[in-house]
C-alpha cells in the first residue's frame, strides 16, 4: 500500500483519540496553542497571549503530541497518528467544539457539555483547524503522520442551524471552511488526512458524498475515511429536545443493536462515489466486513483489529488471526491493520499494550505474505 512517497505491505497504525499524559489533562494549560480562555467554558481563538512561541500552552502542547507519538513510535507503528490532543476538560466534546470554535457563525454554549452549537451567522474559517497539530507531530517524529479531523457529517449535523435553513447549505459552508485546512496542511506536507465520520454506519446521503468530494478535490494528499464503529447498526441519531444531541447515546454508548442491518449496509451505494484513497471500519470479526468481497469499491481499506472497548491487552497470535482472516477478503497489497477506534478510554499503559500486539502480530502476518510470494 503506498503511504506518502513509501510502499508498505500490511502497514500500521491507529485511529484516533489516545490517552493523554496525566500531567496534561485537565490542567490550566491542557489548552490548544491558538486558544485562551478554555477553563470554566468555551475559549477564545486567536488571544496573542496563545500564539507567543514561549507560552506555556503552547511548549505543553508539543510536549503532550510528543509523548503520544513516542508510545506509537516504541510500539513499531508505520504512520503516526496525532492523537487528538486538543486540550479542554473533555475529550469528546472537544471533538466536536474544536472546530466550531475557530469558525465564525456559531454561538457555543457554556460549560463542556455536549450540547450543540447554535448557527447564527455565516460560517467561515476564523483561524487553522490542524496546523499547530501537524507542526507538534512532524517535530516528534519522521515517519509518515495522519492527521484527524472531525468529520463533514457529524459537524453539520450536530450544530442547531438558525442560518441557513438547510442541512445541505450549512454543510456546504463547513466543507468550504474543511478544504481550506485541508489545503493547508497538504502544502506543509502530511502524509494523510483522516476523517473521522461517526455516524456513517448509520446512513449517508447523497449530499453529503457532493461535499465531501467537494472539500477534498483537487488537494494533493492521502484522504482516508474512518466509520466509526463499523459494526454497529444503531439507528442514526438525530437531535432530540432540549437541544442536546444522540451523539453521545448511540456513538459512545453500549446499548445493544436493536436490529440485523448489517455494518456496511448503510453505505451503499453512496460511499462509492466517495473521492478519497481507503475506507477504515472496525473488524474484530472479518465476516463485518465480508460485503467488500462482491461490492465496486477499488480503493484500500483498513481494518481494526484491536478491540478499544476491551481493557484486556491482546496476544500478537490473537492479532495475527484476525489478520488472516481479513486476508480472505481484501488483498495484502489493499489492506492497513489499525484500532477499532480511539483508545482514549483504556489506561495509558493498556494503550501501549494493544499498539504493540498490533505491531507484533501484524509483523508475523507479513512474514507470512513475503515468504509465500517469495
Amino acid at each position: 500500500m503506498r503511504i506518502g512517497n513509501r510502499e508498505i505491505l500490511l502497514p500500521t497504525t491507529m485511529v484516533g483519540n489516545y490517552p493523554n499524559p496525566t500531567w496534561y489533562v485537565d490542567k490550566p494549560w491542557a489548552v490548544f496553542p491558538d486558544l485562551v480562555g478554555a477553563s470554566g467554558g468555551r475559549g477564545q481563538v486567536g488571544h496573542a497571549a496563545a500564539l507567543d512561541p514561549d507560552g506555556l500552552p503552547r511548549e505543553a502542547f508539543f510536549d503532550a503530541v510528543a509523548a503520544l507519538v513516542h508510545d506509537q513510535e516504541d510500539a513499531g507503528l508505520d504512520v503516526i497518528a496525532d492523537g487528538r490532543v486538543y486540550g479542554g476538560t473533555s475529550d469528546y466534546a472537544q471533538i466536536l467544539f474544536h472546530y466550531y470554535e475557530r469558525l465564525t457563525g456559531f454561538e457555543l454554549p457554556g460549560g463542556t457539555g455536549m450540547v450543540s452549537p447554535r448557527c447564527t451567522g455565516a460560517v467561515s474559517p476564523r483561524c487553522s483547524f490542524h496546523t499547530e497539530t501537524l507542526a507538534a507531530v512532524r517535530r516528534a517524529t519522521s515517519r509518515p503522520i495522519k492527521v484527524s479531523y472531525t468529520g463533514l457529517q457529524v459537524l453539520t449535523l450536530f450544530a442547531s442551524d438558525e442560518h441557513y435553513g438547510a442541512q445541505r447549505d450549512l454543510g456546504a459552508a463547513l466543507a468550504a471552511a474543511l478544504r481550506e485546512d485541508f489545503r493547508r496542511l497538504a502544502d506543509a506536507g502530511v502524509d494523510i488526512i483522516q476523517i473521522d465520520e461517526f455516524l456513517w454506519s448509520h446512513g449517508v446521503s447523497d449530499w453529503e458524498i457532493e461535499l465531501l468530494n467537494r472539500a477534498v478535490s483537487g488537494i494533493d494528499v492521502q484522504f482516508w475515511i474512518h466509520v466509526c464503529r463499523g459494526a454497529s447498526n444503531r439507528p442514526r441519531p438525530l437531535l432530540v429536545g432540549g437541544g442536546r444531541h444522540g451523539f453521545k447515546r448511540y456513538v459512545l454508548g453500549d446499548e445493544a443493536p436493536d436490529s440485523e442491518v448489517g455494518p456496511l449496509d448503510a453505505l451503499w451505494p453512496a460511499v462509492l462515489d466517495a473521492k478519497v484513497s481507503l475506507l477504515d471500519f472496525e473488524a474484530l470479526d472479518a465476516e463485518d466486513l465480508a460485503g467488500f468481497r462482491s461490492a465496486p469499491w477499488t480503493g484500500d481499506l483498513a481494518a481494526g483489529v484491536i478491540d478499544v472497548r476491551n481493557p484486556e491487552v491482546e496476544s500478537p497470535e490473537t492479532v495475527a488471526a484476525r489478520v488472516r482472516e481479513l486476508l480472505r477478503i481484501v488483498p495484502a497489497e489493499r489492506l492497513a491493520l489499525t484500532t477499532s477506534c480511539g483508545l482514549v478510554k483504556l489506561d495509558r499503559e493498556v494503550a501501549r499494550g494493544k499498539l504493540a500486539a498490533l505491531v507484533e502480530g501484524v509483523r508475523t502476518v507479513r512474514r507470512e505474505v513475503a515468504g509465500a510470494a517469495a
